[in-house]
């Protein structure tokens, strides 16, 4: 009752499962979503009081859905977050494919929230287009943290559901293997795919068996350095994935790196052709400079790259 006398009920904006998601006023005139369970969602439930531990854990800042309120003991459970009226990833998909230079900065955008939610112990285990929403700012932030546990935890299943899923990474369909951070890499690998190629991989499929079904040779608009991240992201076996979000973002800062080096190199390459006619002396030391910026620019990323691998390898001690 108490929703009724806090909340003015606009319109339903659709439902599915064991609730229902509103538009809503809220006592102060900004309109909500509100997201009402059935009491009788005993999984719905328990994802709620999990969303609720999770409450100012993970704020927009962060890059997240901010959750406004929560009140698991109505008769009617429900949880308020903001009205995020440009809708979702999955919205942006149903337009097709999303070009290459959009791609890799979601992939980057959603990296990075990952990365904060694994550095404060928390995996998604249920990132998917449903439950990236477009913020009013143009930024992607993540929801539907209901599903997320603390990897201290014990993982009891790794989730209420266990049906076949292409954002699922193959431990989470298996209750013998331990799910951990590279589960959530492996879902944000799985979107890339489909906003590059307009589907995600079948479970059990690699991504040369995505593009070989799909009758391709490799991921489009993309350098080959990207297609290497995702095709890791997207690895059957978790230890030859990234072992966390900071680990991919990582990756996708020393891809974008590479990318301005062979720019600037290029750049330099077409300075000197120029100048070869006016002058040889200047021709050579622009062809020695531009390969100098390469030389220097892969020893700083290969720095990169290795100090991210000697992370990575120092934290799963740890955790294990």
């Amino acid at each position: 009752m108490s929703a009724r006398v806090a909340y003015e009920l606009l319109e339903e904006l659709g439902r599915g499962g064991k609730g229902v998601v509103s538009r809503a006023r809220a006592p102060d005139g900004r309109e909500v979503a509100i997201r009402k369970l059935d009491r009788g969602a005993e999984p719905a439930l328990r994802r709620l009081e999990r969303e609720r531990s999770l409450r100012g854990a993970l704020l927009e800042a962060d890059g997240f859905v901010p959750v406004l309120e929560i009140r698991p003991g109505e008769e009617r459970p429900f949880i308020v977050t903001p009205l995020l009226a440009r809708g979702t990833l999955r919205d942006r998909l149903r337009e097709g494919p999303i070009p290459a230079r959009e791609t890799i900065e979601i992939a980057r955008v959603l990296a990075r929230s990952l990365g904060r939610a694994h550095k404060a112990g928390y995996v998604h285990l249920d990132l998917r287009p449903e439950n990236v929403f477009l913020g009013e700012d143009g930024t992607w932030l993540v929801a539907g943290l209901g599903l997320a546990r603390h990897f201290r935890e014990s993982a009891q299943a790794a989730e209420e559901r266990r049906e076949l899923d292409p954002y699922k990474a193959p431990e989470q369909h298996e209750r013998s293997r331990a799910v951990g951070f590279a589960a959530d890499v492996y879902a944000l690998g799985a979107i890339i795919c489909e906003c590059l190629l307009g589907e995600p991989p079948r479970p059990g499929e690699t991504l040369e068996i995505l593009l070989a079904r799909l009758g391709l040779s490799r991921l489009p608009g993309v350098p080959g350095s990207f297609a290497y991240v995702v095709e890791r992201c997207v690895a059957l076996d978790p230890q030859e994935r990234y072992g966390s979000g900071n680990a991919l973002a990582l990756a996708l800062d020393i891809q974008r790196g590479l990318g301005r080096i062979l720019s600037a190199a290029l750049l330099l390459v077409v300075l000197a052709s120029m100048l070869c006619v006016a002058s040889p002396t200047l021709f050579v030391r622009a062809m020695g400079l531009a390969f100098a910026v390469q030389l220097v620019g892969y020893a700083v990323l290969s720095f990169q790259g290795l100090h991210m691998q000697v992370g990575e390898q120092q934290k799963a001690k740890r955790t294990h």
